[in-house]
């Protein structure tokens, strides 16, 4: 696919004359612009009892959207939708916990939201779309962090009192119309190249996902003999490769721990979460969350060239079962939702059995010793290790080792900077929605 090329210079021009608002949040706005309260513009309404319109949701990067559009909304609706509130084409939408993330929005569409919503009808002559931009930049984002509250951030509710006391900036009604039809240009542009980049992303991980797999199926020889090696998900095998059960290679599994809250005393320990996994380079971020660990349960410390697998957890696109290297000395443990796997050195590397299983969980041949209760996906470790893979002696695993770290270094740099230039672009986004909505900027 080739890329658009950003084409937004129109002379980025100030307006000719501007003046104080008054108001510090806003600062200086163009001579002939005007401002009023958020109350004289949107009235609340409660409307209940239409259960059979479509589910919808608001998100902060797309605004108003149906929520069955989206697979990674794991927000469950009431089985009971006659509380749920009618949202009219115009209206303006607000999830009042996440206000201060930007869940706010105006509707091109009819359906039906949260009884945890507010949802307000315009009560004015303005142009909708350009409402839509000004009430979901930057600076109006931090004013709806400003009036909520509660006892933890992420469940802060926005105060709708003080929301209708918001000052609305308001330009002329074609000046309106003007802003917010160029920012439906422009944003729709910076939208297609922001997924472009994302599946390049995807497209970058399934290509070091089939180099890897390549490699620990099949070696690094493209003129070695192959062989039938008997295995479904492998097939044939290099000649000289051997044909044994994972669980010949694994000398001990031991849950890992979630222990005690901190304690400020020499049992602190970082402790690593599923959250923590990096499954692009088999690593793991920086762990965050500290736990006490006393008594036996120092045990469960970590070794260097521990194999981590999440045992339980996962999700439909995600299953259980991926796994990740522990490469530190640092004193660390893992969560109890994760296993730790030690192998037996003297004939399989430790990096290697990571890759290995890498392989296998691309294959998903980890998802039939997967059980499934309460919505919670386990993974039958023991059964899952009675698998045969083929493989090969230490020297040959050492360079596989080394081939595939390289592999996955060359491709995560690159996938770095699509995701820094993807980052750069959302930035860009909100910068132009903000100067243009508030009248930093002209459009002409």
């Amino acid at each position: 696919m080739k890329t658009d090329k950003i084409k937004l210079n129109n002379g980025f021009a100030p307006y000719p004359e501007y003046k104080d608002s008054g108001i510090e949040w806003i600062g200086k706005i163009p001579k002939e612009w005007k401002f009023d309260i958020l109350q004289h513009h949107f009235s609340k309404v409660k409307r209940t009892g239409f259960q059979n319109e479509e589910l919808l949701s608001v998100y902060r990067d797309r605004g108003v959207i149906v929520k069955s559009s989206r697979s990674d909304n794991h927000n469950k609706a009431s089985e009971d939708l006659s509380t749920y509130q009618l949202v009219e084409k115009g209206d303006l939408a607000i999830n009042k916990m996440k206000a201060w993330q930007g869940s706010v929005a105006i509707s091109n569409h009819k359906g039906i939201v949260s009884p945890a919503y507010y949802v307000c009808k315009p009560i004015s002559n303005n142009y909708s779309q350009f409402f839509h931009y000004l009430l979901r930049s930057d600076i109006y984002i931090k004013q709806y962090e400003k009036n909520s509250g509660g006892v933890r951030n992420d469940q802060w509710d926005l105060n709708y009192e003080r929301f209708r006391k918001i000052e609305a900036i308001l330009p002329p009604l074609e000046t309106q119309k003007k802003i917010a039809e160029y920012l439906d240009e422009k944003t729709e542009l910076i939208d297609r190249i922001i997924e472009w980049k994302k599946r390049l992303i995807e497209l970058l991980r399934e290509k070091r996902t089939a180099i890897i797999n390549q490699a620990v199926t099949k070696g690094l020889d493209p003129n070695v003999e192959l062989v039938d090696s008997g295995i479904e998900w492998i097939g044939k095998i290099p000649k000289g490769w051997e044909v044994k059960k994972l669980k010949h290679f694994v000398k001990t599994t031991t849950s890992g721990v979630w222990g005690e809250n901190q304690l400020n005393n020499v049992d602190d320990v970082r402790c690593l979460r599923i959250a923590d996994f990096n499954y692009d380079n088999l690593s793991y971020s920086e762990a965050d969350t500290v736990r006490n660990i006393a008594g036996r349960k120092k045990e469960k410390i970590l070794k260097k060239g521990d194999i981590l697998v999440e045992k339980s957890g996962g999700g439909e696109k995600t299953p259980v079962g991926r796994a990740i290297l522990f490469h530190s000395t640092e004193k660390m443990v893992c969560a109890n939702f994760i296993d730790i796997v030690r192998v037996d050195a003297s004939e399989m590397i430790p990096e290697y059995f990571a890759i290995l299983l890498s392989a296998l969980y691309a294959k998903r041949v980890n998802v039939k010793y997967i059980k499934q209760n309460t919505g919670i996906q386990n993974l039958d470790l023991k059964a899952y290790f009675s698998e045969y893979i083929g493989f090969p002696g230490l020297d040959i695993q050492h360079k596989i080792v080394e081939y595939s770290h390289l592999k996955i270094m060359q491709s995560f740099e690159l996938q770095s900077k699509v995701e820094k230039s993807i980052k750069t672009l959302k930035e860009f986004k909100s910068s132009l929605i903000s100067n243009v909505v508030t009248g930093k900027v002209r459009v002409k």
